[in-house]
């Protein structure tokens, strides 16, 4: 090999080295000033029904206040700003999104790394169908998958039936089955998921609830409506036509039960 070659081949080495450790010190600068987490984003994906499962009305799925939203939003980015300052590729994302779950309110989150420096969290809050008053007095959330969440406040508690009964709580497959049943309701109507105001358990009766109202004269429900175990939509069909037939009479009632087959029963209030 002759002294040139010789010179050009280290002179090739050289360069190739110098590259090489540009090159690092470029990566070394853009990883620990580009991609350090400064900034959070929080966002919350609206609840959806799975289309391969029941038609559930959308009225059944009750959201959370805004105010609870809120809250865990403020949560989320107390717990998020620690990260602050820390490498965005060396995040154990898993880890994060388990800490954020601890939340009962919260169904799922979802943290992604938003390049250079910022991470973008989203949550879907459970679906709220039950308020549970217990023996305190306390309103405890029920979620569509029969689970308890903490005691609210009358101002942050979402627009759900009340259920009264601490052993239907304690049982949770006989919560779950009244939970499908009311979720078949429609989302329209005197006998609809918006107008229920308490929801309760016979275990002769089945499904049984109170209404808001049940007329346009009446702001209150006059008792239980029993609808049974099966066929909601159209027990609750049958029933409204009663409820329309009682109130142009101005009839009273006591107990309306729909559970038979065919037929609905009326037990009237007595005259005063």
């Amino acid at each position: 090999m002759s002294f040139s070659q010789k010179v050009s081949k280290r002179v090739l080495s050289l360069c190739i080295i110098t590259l090489l450790f540009m090159a690092s010190v470029a990566g070394l600068y853009w990883d620990n000033y580009f991609f350090i987490v400064k900034s959070t984003k929080v966002a919350f994906v609206a609840e959806s029904v799975n289309p391969a499962g029941p038609t559930i009305s959308p009225s059944a799925l009750t959201t959370v206040t805004p105010g609870i939203k809120e809250e865990a939003a403020q949560k989320a980015e107390l717990a998020l700003k620690k990260l602050y300052g820390k490498n965005i590729w060396r995040l154990n994302l898993q880890i994060v999104q388990d800490s954020l779950l601890e939340n009962k309110w919260i169904e799922s989150v979802s943290v992604v790394r938003d390049l250079p420096d910022a991470l973008r969290v989203e949550f879907k809050f459970k679906n709220i169908v039950f308020l549970y008053l217990d023996k305190k007095q306390q309103l405890i959330p029920v979620s569509a998958s029969g689970d308890l969440l903490s005691p609210v406040s009358t101002e942050h508690a979402p627009d759900a039936p009340l259920i009264k009964s601490s052993s239907l709580i304690a049982d949770k497959e006989k919560l779950r089955h009244m939970i499908s049943l009311y979720q078949q309701l429609p989302a329209e109507g005197l006998i609809s998921t918006r107008n229920i105001a308490e929801v309760d358990w016979s275990d002769t009766e089945g499904f049984k609830v109170e209404l808001i109202q049940w007329d346009h004269e009446r702001t209150e429900a006059d008792g239980f409506i029993v609808l049974g175990t099966d066929q909601m939509k159209m027990k609750a069909k049958r029933v409204e036509s009663v409820l329309k037939y009682l109130g142009s009479q101005k009839q009273r009632w006591r107990v309306i039960d729909a559970s038979f087959s065919k037929k609905v029963l009326v037990r009237l209030r007595k005259r005063s």
